[in-house]
């Protein structure tokens, strides 16, 4: 065997030996991420998760970081694109993307997204496609995926890789292949003992943001605090137009945050630009940020609302079609009021508290008295209810929010998911003398006739 041969069989051996020791190597990792997980999820499915929005402080971004930026979601729709276009679920991700420019095709460099970003991209993709697939089992219209011209958000799967921060005051954050470091605010709202998990990079009409999710006991301070309540207190919830919110107390909350003057004179203005312009953009950006600070109010509303509803032990509610209130035909017409108003916030968060039992919206909560308990139906347009039988009025939502502490109190079993609201059989014809005792133990009726200044009426004749 000659010099050069001897010397190629050695290098293949050297080879082999490294390809059989990285495989080892490859191996014990692989386990040992495995542990790592199954710990991790173990130690978690007893805690809490809360996600804390931080917003990165635009008058401390250089220009470099600024394009650095820019860059990031700019490549993340090229590999998105990419990927759709040449098979999701084959796609091999690499250091590179193919764009379409024109009517030939580019290979564009991904400096500036990291190995762990580019495969959130595609986990994405891959999940939006289960979705629609799940969607269409379920018998809904769906069409097909289509290319972006924007990708607004990025997920940053692992604290100390694909971001950290860089001080015990977290108030400076250090995010993956973007040069320097950002100073965000709002980190004081994450407590001093929560496990930083992932996070996700936004893009916003006002800036950028990273969306913290972070683990907490549940016997720490913080969700203790969150969770306080007055014990043995019930509260029935009824949405509606005239009034968002009205309590089976009595009380009212109406809130309505509509568009301001500078929305309607933007909408003109780009009423009169020409499509796809610079100028037209331009515009567009404005009456996002415009759109998103009513967004935030609302947001911050329905927080303060929510909360002072679940200081009572027990919420109940209805599950009300919202979607359909913004319809042009039906019963109910109020598109602009339904969307100006906070009910659908105030309905997920609810959703997603234990302490909120949700009724289905064929539980006739209008329709049943208080005093006796016969049932008499009324229209839409009639905001008295009037009972029949012994003549007893009240104002309809008030009847309502009385009836479903009632219902959920007296008549209610739970299924195992979403604490679901289940009528048990012969509620509809129940006798009326026990549907008024039940009212009369839980002092509904006194709290309907002093707190609302409604008085008993006279039986009709």
């Amino acid at each position: 065997m000659t010099r050069g041969g001897e010397k190629n069989k050695k290098m293949s051996d050297n080879h082999a030996i490294h390809r059989n020791l990285t495989e080892s190597v490859r191996k014990a990792k692989n386990a040992k991420i495995a542990s790592t997980l199954k710990a991790t999820k173990e130690r978690r499915a007893n805690s809490v998760c809360r996600v804390f929005d931080l917003k990165i402080s635009k008058s401390h971004i250089s220009r470099e970081q600024k394009e650095a930026l820019k860059r990031v979601f700019l490549e993340a729709k090229w590999l998105r694109n990419d990927a759709l276009a040449n098979g999701i679920f084959d796609y091999e991700i690499g250091k590179t993307a193919d764009v379409l420019v024109g009517d030939h095709h580019e290979t564009r460099e991904l400096n500036h997204l990291g190995s762990q970003m580019k495969q959130s991209v595609v986990k994405q993709l891959k999940q939006d496609v289960y979705d629609l697939s799940k969607a269409k089992k379920k018998g809904c219209h769906v069409g097909q995926l289509k290319f972006k011209r924007f990708v607004n958000s990025i997920e940053l799967k692992q604290y100390g890789t694909t971001y950290r921060f860089k001080n015990e005051k977290m108030t400076r954050i250090k995010i993956q292949r973007i040069p320097g470091t950002f100073r965000v605010s709002g980190a004081s709202q994450i407590p001093s003992d929560a496990e930083i998990a992932n996070a996700r990079l936004v893009r916003r009409p006002d800036g950028y943001h990273v969306l913290v999710t972070v683990f907490l006991s549940r016997d720490s301070e913080y969700v203790t605090r969150q969770d306080e309540f007055e014990p043995g207190t019930v509260v029935g919830v009824d949405m509606g137009l005239k009034t968002s919110l009205t309590l089976s107390d009595g009380s009212l909350v109406n809130v309505h945050v509509g568009v301001s003057d500078r929305v309607r004179r933007l909408q003109r203005k780009l009423a009169r630009q020409v499509k796809g312009s610079n100028g037209y953009e331009r515009t567009r950006a404005r009456l996002r940020r415009e759109y998103g600070r009513a967004s935030r109010v609302k947001d911050d509303v329905a927080a303060k609302v929510t909360r002072d509803l679940l200081r009572n032990e027990i919420v109940y509610f209805q599950d009300e079609n919202l979607s359909a209130w913004k319809s042009r035909s039906g019963f109910v017409r109020g598109g602009r009021k339904v969307q100006d108003s906070i009910l659908g916030r105030v309905k997920a968060r609810l959703e997603r508290s234990s302490r909120a039992v949700e009724l289905p919206s064929s539980v006739p909560t209008t329709q049943f008295c208080p005093v006796c308990g016969s049932r008499t139906r009324h229209g839409v347009s009639e905001r008295t209810f009037v009972c029949s039988a012994c003549g007893f009025s009240v104002d309809r939502d008030v009847n309502a929010a009385c009836n479903m502490v009632r219902f959920g109190q007296d008549y209610r079993s739970f299924s195992p998911v979403g604490r679901r609201f289940v009528l048990v059989e012969g509620v509809a014809s129940a006798d009326g003398a026990v549907l008024g005792a039940a009212c009369a133990s839980h002092g509904y009726i006194d709290a309907i006739c002093k707190q609302s200044s409604l008085k008993q009426e006279a039986p009709r004749l």
